[in-house]
C-alpha cells in the first residue's frame, strides 16, 4: 500500500490542476490573470505555512515531549559536529556530489516551468471561447508540465538512487529517544536501520522504507562513536534489526 506522502507527492499535483483548470473556465476571462497570480502566491503561502506547522507539531507533539523530559545520556555540540565533519575525509567529496544532485532535479522542474508559459502563451483561450474548449485547454496547460517534470524525477531518482546525508549539527540522547536540530526521533527505531562508522566517527540512521522525494540518512558524528553506537543499540534498536559497521 502507498503511504500518505506517496499520494501527496504524485496525486495532489494533478489535483490542484484540475481543480485550476476548472476555476479558470468557469471565472470571467477579465479576472484570469488575478486567479493565475493569485494561485501561485497563495500555493507558495500554504507551502510555506504547512512545513512550519508540521515542525511545530513535530516539536509540540506528546512523544517528542516524552522524549525530552527522559534522562540526557549524551550531548554532542555543534562545534564538535562541525570539527569531526571537517576532519572526516569523504564528506567534502560527499557534500559535493550531494549539491550535484541536488542541482540536478531543478532540471525538471525548470524545463516543466518554461513549458508551462509556452503552453499559457501558445493555448490560452481566445475572446469569446467557453465552456469544454477552454477547460481542456487550460487542463493541458497544467497538467501537461506536471506529468514531464513527475516523469523526469521519478526517471533521475530512480537512475542515480537520490539520497541526502543531514548532518545533525547538534543533538542530544536521551533514555526513550534523539532530539537535535530539526529531528526527533524516538526509541526504539521502527522505521530505521543503524550504519555505524568508527572510523569516520559517525552514526547514520536510514530509513528503512523508501520516499518518493528519496532517502534521508541522518548522521550523528561524536568523538565517542563507540559511546553512542551502544546507546543506540541498547536503547534504540528494534529486535532482529541488524546494523552494519565501518571501520
Amino acid at each position: 500500500m502507498r503511504s500518505k506522502s506517496t499520494v501527496v507527492y504524485y496525486v495532489m499535483p494533478y489535483m490542484a490542476g484540475l481543480l485550476f483548470a476548472l476555476v479558470m473556465t468557469y471565472v470571467p476571462a477579465s479576472y484570469r490573470g488575478y486567479i493565475f497570480w493569485g494561485y501561485f502566491i497563495a500555493l507558495l503561502l500554504v507551502m510555506g505555512a504547512t512545513s512550519i506547522l508540521q515542525r511545530r507539531k513535530m516539536y509540540r507533539s506528546e512523544v517528542v515531549g516524552e522524549v525530552r523530559r527522559s534522562p540526557v545520556l549524551m550531548r554532542v555540540s555543534r562545534d564538535e559536529v562541525m570539527k569531526l565533519f571537517m576532519e572526516d575525509p569523504k564528506a567534502s567529496e560527499e557534500m559535493s556530489k550531494q549539491m550535484r544532485n541536488t542541482l540536478f532535479l531543478f532540471v525538471p522542474s525548470l524545463f516543466a516551468m518554461a513549458l508551462f508559459f509556452l503552453f499559457l502563451r501558445l493555448l490560452s483561450p481566445p475572446p469569446g471561447e467557453t465552456g469544454v474548449g477552454v477547460f481542456i485547454r487550460y487542463l493541458i496547460i497544467y497538467e501537461t508540465p506536471i506529468a514531464i517534470s513527475q516523469s523526469f524525477n521519478i526517471y533521475i531518482r530512480r537512475k542515480r538512487r537520490f539520497e541526502i546525508v543531514n548532518t545533525v549539527l547538534e543533538y542530544e540522547v536521551h533514555t526513550k529517544g534523539i532530539v537535535g536540530r530539526g529531528v526527533a526521533i524516538p526509541f526504539p527505531l521502527k522505521d530505521y536501520s543503524v550504519n555505524v562508522d568508527y572510523a569516520r566517527r559517525f552514526v547514520e540512521l536510514v530509513p528503512t522504507s523508501r520516499s518518493p522525494t528519496g532517502t534521508v540518512r541522518l548522521r550523528f558524528y561524536a568523538k565517542d562513536v563507540d559511546r553512542l553506537s551502544r546507546i543506540i543499540k541498547s536503547r534504540g534498536m528494534v529486535g532482529g534489526k541488524a546494523d552494519k559497521t565501518s571501520t
